[in-house]
């Protein structure tokens, strides 16, 4: 979660342009946000994490669990459909940088996350079609990936 806070608005990799999406990658793994049609490019060896669909609660266990009864997703790399783990209810630390499009706020903060994420070995090089959609009773979200990886 702090990946996905540790930039503002203009340079998030959630939010900004497709040239954005390497910004504040750890050396171990290569998280992938953002919903619509997108291409990024990876270097080889990287495993690859990203959510199907998540929620963030704030202070609230219960939401987290209302979210999740009736959660359900749909992630294929190319043409084959890959599995996903479910995160319930883990209260996790994160830190934000000022004006970030998620949350807004600087510094230290907690709350719950819950959803489907799924966690890809490292692909092979070349050119890579990733589809993901999650939706629960309420909110659904969708990405289209090209991923190419170098």
């Amino acid at each position: 979660m702090t990946w996905a806070l540790s930039e503002p608005e203009e340079t998030n990799p959630n939010f900004g342009p497709e040239r954005f999406c390497s910004r504040n990658q750890p050396k171990d793994v290569w998280f992938l946000a953002a919903t619509g049609r997108r291409t990024c490019t990876i270097p080889a060896g990287r495993p690859i994490v990203f959510p199907a669909i998540y929620f963030i609660t704030g202070d609230s266990k219960d939401a987290c669990q209302t979210f999740m009864a009736t959660v359900d997703g749909r992630v294929i790399l190319d043409g084959r459909e890959v599995t996903y783990g479910r995160e319930d209810n883990d209260y996790v630390t994160y830190t934000s940088v000022k004006d970030n499009p998620l949350d807004g706020f600087a510094g230290k903060a907690q709350t719950y996350l819950c959803g489907l994420w799924v966690y890809l070995p490292p692909p092979s090089t070349g050119e890579h079609t990733l589809s993901v959609r999650g939706s629960d009773s309420f909110i659904s979200m969708s990405a289209e990936w090209t991923l190419i990886v170098k």
